[in-house]
């Protein structure tokens, strides 16, 4: 317990975490009532209004995990003292998890913020279309599930390779680059590489009953999983390995 709290501590401390926290709160708030207003506020609205375009708060995300990962390690820090002992598994799995949950939390508070500032406005959200098959609420739970996945991936790419600016390139490649513009190259294993990015599991997954019918989800399930398991192998093992310095 004690461990959580210091690496909280270590992870939340500073100026710099709380305006990354307040950018992905904020940037849910501000995106969904831009996309009220242009819609009309007389209008009924699905839950995914409540996070439109939030491939920009994942960026976000991707930018904090990043930053927040790649200090894991640095002089005075709470994982630089058990760099010196038998308990480094223990703190990377512990800083990745606060890490997720930081940036998840302040992702949420937004899309309930939003929610509240919709209602205000006058905009009815229908918060139905969170079940029934319907696709604004395949969107909201892609999206929820995606802000998740990319927090831990992108986190424990930053404790790797101890740079905040190369994991974010990696993982901006594979947001802005890989995804939308490999589909359009008709070779089989191209499309197999495709199907296997996080981003695109995510949402084939959580879209299954009504964009994607017949996609598996035990198997996107599979996938993320393995996603996680090898990163954090590789991770964990360097961790284990990494001197003091």
């Amino acid at each position: 317990m004690n461990l959580i709290f210091a690496t909280t501590r270590s992870v939340l401390s500073g100026g710099a975490a709380k305006v990354i926290l307040a950018f992905v709160s904020l940037s849910v708030v501000f995106m969904s009532i831009a996309n009220a207003l242009n819609k009309g506020l007389d209008q009924d609205l699905a839950l995914d209004a409540l996070v439109p375009l939030a491939i920009l708060t994942t960026l976000i995300i991707i930018v904090g995990a990043c930053r927040f990962g790649a200090n894991a390690a640095s002089q005075g820090s709470i994982g630089f003292a058990y760099l010196a002992n038998n308990h480094r598994f223990k703190e990377l799995f512990v800083r990745v998890g606060v890490i997720t949950v930081a940036l998840n939390a302040a992702a949420w508070l937004g899309v309930g913020l939003s929610y509240l500032a919709l209602t205000a406005m006058g905009v009815t959200v229908d918060l139905n279309s969170w079940g029934n098959g319907q696709e604004g609420g395949a969107v909201l739970r892609a999206v929820l599930l995606e802000w998740i996945v990319y927090a831990v991936l992108a986190s424990l790419t930053a404790i790797l390779i101890k740079s905040s600016a190369f994991s974010m390139l990696i993982w901006m490649l594979e947001l802005f680059i890989l995804e939308p513009f490999l589909p359009v190259l008709s070779i089989d294993w191209v499309q197999q590489i495709i199907g296997g990015l996080p981003g695109v599991v995510v949402r084939k997954m959580m879209h299954a009953p009504v964009l994607a019918p017949g996609w598996s989800v035990p198997a996107s399930c599979a996938m993320l999983v393995a996603w996680f398991v090898i990163l954090g192998g590789i991770t964990a093992y360097q961790v284990k390995r990494r001197p003091v310095q």
